[in-house]
């Protein structure tokens, strides 16, 4: 059964788990839009007390598998339009609401991250990707840590796409096949967030990631390493043609 408007987050493990609910905690200061956790964990953390209107869905999966439950959220979000946010975002702002105007003019919008432009390089592994999936520049590059959508025929292939070449790609690493994804897949209508959606110095939703994230008091860090970071090597991020 699908509802309205809603906040989604997959989080898959404790540590997971416990960012996601602080995240969430950090969303009720501005909205009261019902959340649904996409998780695997049947024993989560005690500060999703503190959270009002929250729903969880269960999966018998493990950690590693967050991914593929990602990469197919529309199968599994219970709302008719879906605001996602990765655990280690926070929301800043009531804006936050106004990423569901997209879909007027929209099937699903992301915030850019960058394009690979015609004669300039691109990292090894983006490179990597594009000749798998047989993807030409230019590419433009989608934070995938952010995302609205709603639930209709194309954002569903867009989303199987997506899936299709994460598997393909190795199961890691997600965001160079959602862009050649993006490119290839046909009839859909992809728009763009503003980048107050989903970077470190934005003032809607703030995207903690990387070395460089600013220090927050809003969400504990994930101190594992993510297993696909090991495998891929630093080495496939370099620049090549």
């Amino acid at each position: 059964m699908h509802h309205g408007i809603g906040h989604l987050y997959v989080a898959f493990g404790k540590e997971y788990d416990k960012q996601a609910a602080w995240s969430a905690v950090a969303a009720r200061r501005f909205s009261d839009l019902p959340i649904c956790v996409l998780t695997n964990l049947e024993k989560r953390d005690s500060k999703w007390e503190e959270v009002s209107d929250v729903t969880f869905k269960m999966f018998a999966c493990a950690d590693t598998d967050n991914r593929d439950i990602k990469t197919s959220m529309h199968k599994h979000s219970p709302f008719n339009e879906t605001l996602y946010t990765d655990t280690d975002t926070a929301i800043q702002s009531t804006k936050f609401i106004e990423a569901f105007d997209a879909l007027a003019f929209c099937d699903i919008a992301f915030p850019l991250h960058g394009i690979w432009e015609e004669g300039k390089q691109v990292t090894r592994l983006y490179r990597m990707a594009m000749d798998m999936f047989k993807v030409t520049k230019p590419l433009l590059v989608y934070q995938g840590g952010v995302c609205v959508f709603r639930k209709k025929v194309t954002t569903n292939n867009l989303f199987a796409l997506w899936n299709e070449y994460w598997d393909r790609f190795g199961r890691g690493r997600e965001m160079m096949c959602l862009a050649c994804a993006a490119k290839n897949v046909k009839g859909v209508a992809i728009g763009m967030l503003s980048k107050e959606y989903g970077f470190p110095d934005s003032t809607i939703i703030q995207h903690f990631y990387g070395a460089n994230a600013p220090k927050t008091e809003l969400l504990p860090k994930i101190t594992k390493n993510k297993e696909f970071d090991k495998k891929y090597g630093r080495g496939r991020w370099d620049m090549v043609d």
